[in-house]
């Protein structure tokens, strides 16, 4: 059976301190040890092309991008 685990991230846009970058790096560490744990090969999310903070920050994490995402808003 295939494990992945998906995250979207929802958050609204904000400049984010130092010491929230940090907590927000040890969280994405431990989420990824747990689905390690739990038999997960891979880790997936998705954010908003205008969140290039937020690109920046998973990045220096190690994440790479590997795709293109669509959605299409019908109401």
């Amino acid at each position: 059976m295939l494990k992945v685990v998906h995250s979207r991230n929802a958050s609204g846009t904000r400049k984010v301190k130092s010491r929230q970058r940090k907590r927000g790096a040890a969280l994405m560490r431990a989420v990824a040890q747990i689905a390690r744990e739990a038999g997960c090969y891979k880790l997936t999310l998705s954010t908003n092309l205008a969140r290039t903070g937020a690109h920046r920050f998973y990045s220096r994490l190690g994440w790479r991008r590997t795709h293109y995402g669509f959605s299409l808003e019908i109401g």
